[in-house]
C-alpha cells in the first residue's frame, strides 16, 4: 500500500506528470521522464480510487531545470513543481526505500 512520506527509487526511466504551481488560481503541467535511480516522495495519501499520487522530488532542485523550462522558472508568479505519478508504475518500476 502507497502512503505518505513513503520514499521510493526509480529502477528505470518513469514516465510522470510533471505539475507546475503559480501564483495564480492555475496550474499547468507536462508529460516527462524521471531519470532510473531517482528518488520521490509520496507526498499525500492517495484515495481509494486514486490511480496516480503527487511526488517530490528528493533532488528537487537539481531536477527542476530537467522538468520546468526557463521561462517559467524564471517568472514571478512560479511557485514550483510536483510530479504526478501512476500508482500501477511505482508498484512496477519503483523500489520502496524507507
Amino acid at each position: 500500500m502507497i502512503h505518505k512520506d513513503q520514499r521510493y527509487r526509480s529502477l528505470a526511466p518513469l514516465e510522470v506528470t510533471a505539475m507546475i504551481s503559480w501564483a495564480a488560481p492555475f496550474t499547468s503541467g507536462e508529460v516527462g521522464i524521471l531519470p532510473g535511480g531517482e528518488e520521490f516522495i509520496i507526498a499525500n495519501d492517495p484515495s481509494e480510487t486514486a490511480t496516480a499520487v503527487y511526488c517530490k522530488p528528493v533532488r528537487y532542485d537539481e531536477l527542476q531545470a530537467h522538468f520546468v523550462p526557463a521561462a517559467d522558472r524564471h517568472n514571478k508568479r512560479y511557485m514550483g513543481y510536483c510530479l504526478g505519478i501512476k500508482l500501477n508504475l511505482i508498484v512496477k518500476q519503483c523500489e520502496q526505500i524507507s
